[in-house]
């Protein structure tokens, strides 16, 4: 699924320069003009479910306050594009809300090509994100930390507290000549959407205590925690799970929709060169973690090591929860993966 945008008019001021005027460092200030559009029928980082009883069928966006894109200009090859780069982060206004377009030039201002090349081709790429771009890294923190996600939270909230992520490819062009620099992209999702619908037993309804986590991990993969557009690598990696978080004392069926629904965010397959961080092939396993102390719960199922998950996706899985020896310690069985 992709979200289509231009980057248009991006007028150069006092441009005109030669190597030794780049020698000198003088500020080479770029007024940006730019206006995003998207495709009000596909997938973004805020969903709605078009038929709350089946979540697979397909949600719907627009533009929301909160929305963050990050223009990066580089120039030398992807791998080292951090010897010579800028970047700038905007925030989307509460004026962005339900729209397809939106000018967000008065958000960027100007940026400064100082101690650019001009004799040298530029690169450039745009990502959307809600984590913040770490510097020391050259990454955006995608999780902060375990993605600990409340029991009740929304079906909104568990998708974009987990971090969504959409960039274009990276192109490269001519350094401008003339006054205007005019770039265009469409973004694409390097993250989706995992619907995981739990049919509990009432008898394996367990109540799980405050501070207490449920954790659905996926052994064999790993997420990524911090991400780089340009470069497509991540700095951390940790066997990847999905948890819910119980703040308060709390049954699992509190923790679902009115379907059985949690919603998680995964890794698409085209977010990462590591093949690691693939989720095809891994075994499944829940397990409870209080504290220091984490018990583990017999699990059958594994997703298929042929699966392929596409960026903007939203995939679906289902749990069948049982306590079938009545020892008060439930088994989940996974039974299908559409």
């Amino acid at each position: 699924m992709k979200k289509y945008f231009i980057l248009a008019a991006i007028a150069i001021i006092a441009m005109a320069c030669s190597k030794e005027d780049v020698k000198k460092d003088n500020s080479k200030m770029v007024k940006v003009n730019l206006s995003v559009s998207i495709n009000p029928t596909l997938t973004k980082c805020n969903f709605t479910l078009k038929d709350a009883a089946n979540p697979i069928s397909g949600m719907t966006v627009t533009w929301e306050e909160g929305d963050k894109l990050t223009l990066f200009v580089f120039q030398g090859d992807n791998a080292s594009w951090t010897s010579k780069y800028i970047y700038k982060t905007v925030e989307l206004h509460a004026a962005a809300e339900g729209l397809t377009t939106y000018d967000v030039s008065p958000l960027f201002g100007a940026l400064d090509f100082s101690g650019f090349d001009p004799s040298k081709n530029l690169k450039y790429c745009v990502a959307l994100g809600k984590g913040a771009w770490n510097e020391y890294w050259h990454q955006f923190t995608i999780y902060n930390g375990l993605p600990y996600i409340n029991y009740s939270s929304s079906m909104i909230n568990q998708i974009n507290n987990m971090g969504m992520i959409a960039e274009t490819d990276v192109k490269e062009i001519p350094f401008p000549g003339g006054s205007t620099l005019d770039l265009e992209g469409s973004l694409h999702w390097v993250t989706s959407v995992l619907a995981v619908q739990f049919e509990i037993d009432p008898a394996a309804d367990i109540t799980y205590p405050s501070s207490s986590y449920l954790r659905m991990v996926l052994d064999g993969s790993k997420y990524v925690d911090c991400y780089t557009p340009i470069t497509k690598t991540s700095n951390f990696s940790l066997t990847f799970f999905c948890p819910i978080y119980f703040d308060s004392e709390a049954k699992l069926s509190d923790a679902v929709d009115a379907n059985g629904y949690r919603y998680f965010t995964i890794p698409a397959d085209n977010m990462t060169v590591n093949p690691e961080q693939k989720l095809g092939g891994s075994t499944l396993h829940f397990s409870k973690k209080l504290g220091s102390e984490e018990t583990n719960y017999t699990t059958t199922g594994s997703i298929s090591a042929s699966a392929v998950i596409q960026g903007g996706k939203v995939y679906c899985m289902k749990i069948h929860v049982t306590d079938s020896d009545s020892d008060g310690n439930p088994e989940f069985t996974k039974v299908d993966m559409p």
